[in-house]
């Protein structure tokens, strides 16, 4: 299963690489228009149709590969490339 947060999409740049804190644990995920985007079992960042964004895993369950459930605390935050 997908995790629906409760994070507003706002400007969601496709391709960018982001990290996905959860409770102590950091996981990379890329941001992408569309399921189909992304390769198998890749964390994936999207809008849903909520306006919310929305955590998946491209052919798997983001829910119980990374542990995601309700009411837990999620960070988002892009990486940022250093020269």
């Amino acid at each position: 299963g997908n995790a629906v947060t409760s994070i507003p999409c706002g400007e969601l740049p496709n391709g960018e690489r982001f990290s996905v804190k959860v409770e102590g644990r950091v996981f990379e995920g890329r941001a992408v228009r569309a399921f189909c985007e992304g390769r198998r079992g890749e964390l994936l960042i999207l809008c849903g149709s909520s306006g919310l964004i929305e955590l998946s895993e491209n052919m798997g369950s983001a829910s119980k590969r990374f542990g995601l459930r309700p009411g837990l605390k999620v960070r988002i935050e892009p990486i940022t490339k250093t020269l």
